[in-house]
């Protein structure tokens, strides 16, 4: 009986040795499967996030950029507008310029003017005193002799 017993009882440690490493392979293989699928959930996930991100960051690059833009257009408007001042500016100054040389030009022309009409005068006063002169010898002249 003891026989009996033992080889029942080694029956039945081996048969509990082998359900136990059965269930341990089978433990085994559920979490090697479930590493399998929470790696797999994890991946598509990340690549969702990831994803995701690169569209937020794309959309920001975007929005960044567009303000960019307008910065520039405001810049080249502001640019243009000073350049236009400027260059009214220039152009009120060379027409004061030109109005001042003008109004030289006409204060010059009307001094010669007056200078040609005193010359006038002075050459008649000068061959007036020179015929005056030529009398007063011809008669200092006449005079002496």
């Amino acid at each position: 009986q003891e026989s009996a017993a033992r080889l029942s009882s080694n029956v039945s440690v081996e048969w509990l040795k082998s359900e136990l490493q059965a269930r341990h392979d089978a433990h085994v293989r559920a979490l090697g499967q479930q590493k399998r699928d929470f790696e797999e959930t994890f991946e598509h996930e990340f690549r969702t996030r990831l994803q995701e991100r690169g569209a937020e960051l794309q959309a920001k690059m975007e929005r960044h950029k567009a303000g960019v833009q307008e910065d520039i257009q405001a810049n080249r408007s502001i640019v243009e507008q000073s350049h236009r001042a400027k260059l009214h500016h220039m152009q009120e100054t060379a027409e004061a310029h030109a109005a001042r040389h003008k109004s030289e030009a006409k204060d010059a022309e009307f001094e010669l003017l007056k200078l040609h009409e005193r010359c006038v005068i002075l050459r008649g006063e000068r061959d007036q005193a020179a015929g005056l002169l030529r009398e007063a010898r011809e008669l200092l002249r006449g005079e002496q002799h």
